[in-house]
């Protein structure tokens, strides 16, 4: 295992795979309009994500199969992506369509990857094997049918891994220590790609849970794969907030959260509760981007369900049986 230094910054320091199998959100919807291209480093590629004339969001090995030249130079001609080079054509099922001056269309195609668009977001699934996908993301209905409205949205990019970054649900005593609040009792559920975190938390800290607590009946985090998650709040504060944990390369994520609350939530409480979720996060960055893995850390009866957790995270890797 190679250990962070200061000598040596940029090192991968675990003893898992830096790439997860599973569904990963690359972009915001957004992000990507009818006729336009992203070029994108994510999970260790390079990939080419556009969006046709019609609608449909498309992601593609960035690299043309005819002799290389990079997609993300090149347009969307209606429903197919055309290459800057040689203006091969490629149709939404990645196959070529026009080759100009060949008697024969090529019968060659591109490299595509499966894609969901879920909860305002462009999902791409990645498999060290090439299995197809074997669960979903969840559609979150208030984001999908727009009754919630966002209030804000910040991207971070953190010198971490997703199974480290999560692992923060199961640590319950961090929570006093690092943000300031205790919670009452944290109930952890998993099964199969999915687990579930209610927090009881105790009003009187003063770190930012504490603070939406007293606003919120109910607050309960779901998590969907290797790398997203959602908190839902119920109560007087009606909210919901996006955690995006995504690779970009071995030891990098690109992690945006996004903020979004009912019609009725007034816009000073809605920007003070994303905010302070913010202000709270911030204070965990640090501490992952110096920390090591430790494969069998010095639990107390305190801690939570570390073994469990990490039991959970293994079925992502190909090369690591789940529990293992």
């Amino acid at each position: 295992m190679t250990i962070f230094s200061s000598a040596n910054p940029g090192a991968y320091r675990y003893p898992f795979p830096a790439f997860p199998d599973g569904w990963f959100a690359i972009a915001f919807s957004e992000d990507l309009k009818p006729g336009q291209i992203l070029s994108l480093h994510r999970l260790g590629r390079d990939i080419v994500l556009y969006r046709t004339e019609q609608g449909q969001a498309i992601a593609v090995d960035a690299y043309c199969p005819h002799v290389g030249a990079h997609l993300g130079e090149g347009r969307v001609l209606g429903e197919e992506l055309q290459c800057v080079f040689h203006h091969w054509r490629y149709g939404p099922d990645g196959r070529c369509a026009h080759a100009p001056r060949a008697k024969r269309t090529p019968a060659v195609s591109l490299d595509s990857y499966p894609l969901r668009e879920r909860n305002s977001l462009l999902f791409i699934w990645v498999h060290a094997t090439g299995a197809a996908p074997d669960y979903e993301i969840d559609p979150i209905p208030e984001l999908e049918n727009g009754s919630y409205r966002r209030v804000r949205r910040h991207d971070w990019l953190v010198r971490s891994h997703p199974q480290e970054m999560m692992e923060n649900s199961v640590d319950v005593t961090h929570f006093e220590a690092v943000h300031r609040w205790r919670a009452k009792s944290i109930d952890w559920q998993c099964e199969g790609p999915r687990y579930w975190m209610r927090i009881a938390v105790d009003n009187a800290g003063e770190g930012y849970q504490s603070a939406t607590a007293a606003n919120a009946d109910d607050v309960v985090s779901t998590n969907v794969g290797p790398g997203f998650s959602y908190t839902r709040f119920t109560g007087s504060l009606n909210a919901i907030s996006l955690n995006i944990m995504t690779p970009t390369e071995a030891g990098m994520v690109w992690n945006p959260q996004a903020f979004w609350v009912a019609p009725a939530i007034d816009e000073a409480m809605a920007q003070g509760w994303a905010q302070g979720f913010l202000d709270d996060y911030a204070d965990d960055i640090p501490i992952w981007e110096r920390k090591i893995y430790r494969e069998k850390p010095a639990l107390s009866d305190a801690d939570g369900a570390f073994a469990r957790y990490r039991r959970w995270y293994g079925q992502f890797y190909t090369d690591r049986h789940p529990g293992a």
